[in-house]
């Protein structure tokens, strides 16, 4: 009993539950036999996700996407803005140019941004020309300790660049989820899983109208038109699963990325072709989502065009 008011005090506060009716039925089904008890464990479990968690999750969702459509918020995804490399510069290049616009054309904050789910949003009574820039607020979704002025100091160290007093940063606590040293195993569905939990926590922390990922965080974009934001553009480095990848699989080389192991086993070779069909294919679901994409390079801008099915808007070298 003991044991079970135990747990029961641990379910009530997930549950919101008195301690009490939580014990209550943990020592019911020890009282029953296991056939019952096993029963009755499946039944509890379907009600707790159906007339629970998928309530609460249909709840959150729609607090979400009502507070994007409400935002007036540009929001760039880069939780390594820090790094000083090619893809630090064109954010920040991004970043100034956008803050230097004496407005911002169209009529949802961003020239380009056409999407049919962008154009079918309903919107407020816009000023003549469309929002002026001062009525958005950049933000940048970081994962770095350092702070706003240690970030600026750096960027102007390094690329001789000034990151506007303007632009915010917002500090995202769970950047080591998209970090490859997380998964010595499975490295990129790790990786696709972390890419979606950082961007529900950079949702939750601060809601954009526009969402630019300077990242190449393609398997988050269909989570983030689910969860209401308005338009997502975004600037790629490297596609994250190519048919490349694939082909080098198929030939069964050992590489960085196709152990020995792997590589000399028809059927772990199969195994992994397989692993990296379905990730491509989520990779191209979730790419074609966005609204805008540019890419590093004509390589990554052909590639782009192949799996996401849509038109990139130029390929740009981002020297260092």
């Amino acid at each position: 009993a003991k044991v079970a008011m135990a747990i029961g005090g641990m379910l009530a506060l997930l549950l919101a539950v008195p301690a009490a009716a939580a014990a209550k039925v943990l020592i019911l089904l020890a009282s029953l036999g296991p056939t019952a008890a096993l029963a009755s464990c499946i039944s509890l479990t379907y009600q707790l996700i159906f007339l629970y968690l998928l309530p609460l999750a249909g709840m959150q969702l729609w607090r979400l996407r009502a507070a994007c459509a409400r935002s007036k918020v540009i929001g760039f995804l880069h939780p390594f803005c820090n790094d000083g490399g090619g893809g630090e510069r064109v954010l920040w290049v991004a970043v100034m140019e956008l803050t230097r616009q004496q407005s911002l054309r169209g009529e949802d904050g961003v020239a380009g941004l056409h999407s049919k789910s962008w154009e079918k949003q309903e919107a407020g009574p816009a000023a003549p020309g469309g929002p002026t820039a001062a009525s958005f607020e950049v933000v940048v979704y970081t994962g770095d300790e350092a702070s706003d002025e240690e970030i600026r100091a750096h960027a102007r160290a390094r690329f001789g660049l000034e990151v506007p007093k303007a632009v915010r940063f917002v500090r995202l606590r769970y950047r080591r989820v998209v970090e490859p040293s997380c998964y010595p195993v499975a490295t990129l569905l790790g990786q696709c899983v972390g890419s979606l939990w950082l961007l529900l926590e950079a949702l939750c922390r601060e809601p954009p109208r526009v969402l630019v990922d300077t990242t190449g965080f393609g398997f988050a974009y269909v989570l983030a038109k689910l969860c209401g934001v308005g338009g997502v553009a975004c600037y790629v480095h490297y596609p994250i699963v190519s048919s490349d990848m694939l082909a080098r699989v198929a030939e069964r080389k050992a590489e960085h990325n196709n152990a020995a192991l792997i590589s000399r086993s028809s059927l772990l070779t199969a195994l992994k072709l397989g692993y990296y069909r379905l990730l491509l294919a989520a990779y191209s679901f979730s790419g074609s989502h966005a609204d805008v994409v540019m890419a590093n390079g004509t390589w990554t801008a052909a590639h782009l065009k192949r799996l996401w099915a849509r038109e990139v808007s130029g390929a740009l070298e981002a020297s260092c």
